[in-house]
């Protein structure tokens, strides 16, 4: 997948200027709290069953964290290219560790509706790095560039109600000496993006791509992270409406319905 550095929209939503902002659920985990002057580290949920498996996956090989077939437990596995058989689908509301160097991260995947993060576990200090974690000033070396292997959370879903039609992805991010971004993909193989940087409150990013490729058998989005920690609430993904579509979704498609769609996937 490669991704294009493209914002579609930020609508900046930092609360009130008070203290401590609540999340925008009001939902927010009472040992995680974001406030106005800083955004905490990742914390893992107590006895989570994902961390002994994350902190076992394969370095240098991008894999993902799922439930075993037995239906008890969890396993790695790797991605397979060109892979279309759906096996690495999610559900909508599934977040999915996945990475090629998943045990560097910590991440935190709450079931109760609060916030969840992945981060960027800090490498020992390198004398050519230069960065503070509290302020938005990150100066990358080679040495440094190096440890910034790849890590997200994602969703990857199955394509056939989406096909053909026009996608929206709103969420809610606060970020804490972060370089990374969220990511959405329609299928076509060049993502819409919006960079994560530095240290922001609860921010609400909407990003819109698509018609979703006809022949394409999933589309998604995630957050990755190669530096800090990035904390997630609020996720919606929704097919944009036919009354809100401007000219060029509209035309786009009806150019896409015009493929025959007997290859579309449930």
């Amino acid at each position: 997948m490669r991704l294009k550095a493209v914002s579609i929209l930020c609508v900046l939503s930092l609360l009130r200027p008070a203290d401590a902002q609540t999340a925008p659920t009001g939902t927010q985990s009472s040992d995680v709290v974001v406030t106005a002057h800083l955004t905490p580290h990742c914390v893992r949920l107590p006895n989570d069953p994902l961390d002994d498996v994350t902190a076992k996956a394969r370095k240098g090989r991008w894999v993902w964290i799922e439930p075993n077939a037995s239906g008890s437990g969890y396993r790695y596995a790797y991605s397979l290219p060109n892979d279309t058989n759906g096996a690495y689908h999610t559900e909508l509301g599934q977040w999915r560790r996945a990475g090629n160097a998943l045990p560097t991260y910590i991440f935190r995947q709450p079931t109760d509706g609060t916030p969840s993060c992945i981060g960027k576990r800090r490498p020992p200090p390198l004398p050519d790095a230069k960065d503070d974690d509290d302020k938005d000033v990150i100066v990358v070396t080679a040495k440094v560039k190096a440890q910034m292997s790849g890590g997200q959370l994602q969703q990857l879903l199955k394509s056939g109600p989406y096909l053909c039609r026009s996608v929206r992805l709103t969420v809610n991010i606060a970020t804490r000496g972060a370089v990374g971004l969220l990511w959405l993909n329609g299928g076509f193989g060049e993502a819409q993006t919006h960079d994560l940087r530095g240290n922001t409150g609860w921010t609400t990013i909407i990003l819109e791509d698509g018609p979703v490729a006809w022949w394409y058998p999933w589309t998604g989005f995630g957050v990755e992270v190669s530096r800090g920690d990035v904390w997630i609430d609020q996720t919606k993904f929704e097919i944009i409406p036919d009354a809100t579509l401007n000219d060029s979704q509209r035309e786009a498609e009806r150019r896409c319905q015009s493929h025959d769609l007997s290859r579309a996937r449930s």
